[in-house]
């Protein structure tokens, strides 16, 4: 019975006070010890996943009778009560806490609302998150979505449970660059099979193609390469449709990976050179180092490796300028299988 930890663990029939007789007669004492701003915050911090920064809490916690500028003063007194616990600049729950704590969110009726709030507050973080991790900033971005991992589940299971069907597409699209850098490729594969199943085939179609390709990354990436082109081709088939040149020139880079790696050369090369002509009459310089990078190690595997030292050295310049460090490495590190 350890799943009901708070009325599972309880004390003697003779001990002296009711509040020692279980743990959640131990709690609700402490709870009913607090003034309301503290009684407030506690509820509304059980909708967290994991732990969570002073920035989200006042956003995301701070609304109606708890005004955000007494946030910080109703969790000082939260931690000085251990109700909360506070390190290197995040604060959390122990798993006990945050149970009872959701038991008194439900019982106020405000659950809904603040899984809504703390979801689309971490849509707007992955969102951001994703312009940046490809820039000057990418290293900090990356470290500030590993610390929001639980959160970011949080939203997702929420997002997916819901009648709405947007916000798992939109988390799915912003995320999938991170998963598949830290390698989290089974777990980023589920989320967008699950944002995928989802939703129509016709509804949200710009939303639909971006995780369309993200899953065909990260399938790629596990060498399922029959998934890989199947995400890829229906993303690419909806890009066209929509007339997303951006998209298409991804998809196209994509499908011409999955090829490469089947080794079919051939194929490769003409899904690069397409990737590329659609990136540079957009002016996508993302995707024209992409597919410069790509027709680089498709030219060494031909054996041309003047044009494929050329290759990678356009895409490096574009990427030093970009600031993107994790594909100047890739750059350098084809150059460096080159020299081999």
């Amino acid at each position: 019975r350890l799943d009901d930890k708070l009325s599972f663990l309880r004390g003697p029939a003779r001990a002296t006070a009711p509040r020692h007789k279980s743990l959640r007669a131990v709690i609700h004492w402490s709870y009913d010890l607090l003034p309301d701003d503290g009684k407030t915050l506690l509820r509304r911090l059980s909708v967290f996943g994991g732990g969570w920064a002073l920035a989200a809490a006042e956003a995301i916690c701070g609304f109606g009778e708890l005004d955000p500028k007494r946030v910080l003063d109703a969790m000082v007194g939260l931690t000085e009560a251990s109700l909360v616990q506070h390190r290197e600049g995040r604060y959390r729950f122990l798993e006990t806490v945050r149970q009872f704590a959701q038991d008194q969110l439900m019982e106020d009726g405000e659950s809904a609302a603040m899984q809504l709030r703390h979801r689309d507050w971490f849509m707007a973080l992955a969102e951001e998150a994703e312009l940046n991790l490809r820039g000057h900033e990418q290293e900090q971005w990356y470290q500030r979505l590993d610390d929001e991992s639980e959160n970011l589940g949080a939203a997702l299971d929420w997002s997916l449970s819901e009648t709405q069907s947007s916000g798992g597409l939109r988390l799915c699209g912003a995320l999938w660059r991170f998963w598949e850098t830290r390698g989290l490729l089974s777990e980023g594969r589920e989320w967008c099979a699950r944002a995928i199943a989802k939703v129509g085939t016709e509804e949200g179609l710009a939303l639909r193609a971006k995780v369309l390709g993200g899953a065909g990354n990260l399938a790629r990436n596990q060498s399922d390469y029959f998934a890989g082109r199947a995400y890829q081709e229906e993303s690419l088939s909806i890009c066209r449709k929509i007339g997303d040149l951006p998209g298409v020139s991804a998809s196209l880079n994509n499908l011409g990976i999955v090829a490469m790696e089947e080794g079919d050369y051939a194929a490769a090369w003409t899904l690069y050179e397409a990737s590329l002509a659609n990136s540079k009459a957009t002016g996508n310089q993302p995707g024209i180092a992409a597919a410069l990078n790509n027709l680089g190690i498709a030219a060494m595997f031909r054996g041309e490796l003047v044009a494929a030292q050329t290759y990678h050295n356009e895409s490096m310049q574009i990427n030093s300028e970009i600031g993107d460090r994790l594909a100047v490495s890739r750059s350098l590190n084809n150059m460096a299988n080159m020299a081999m």
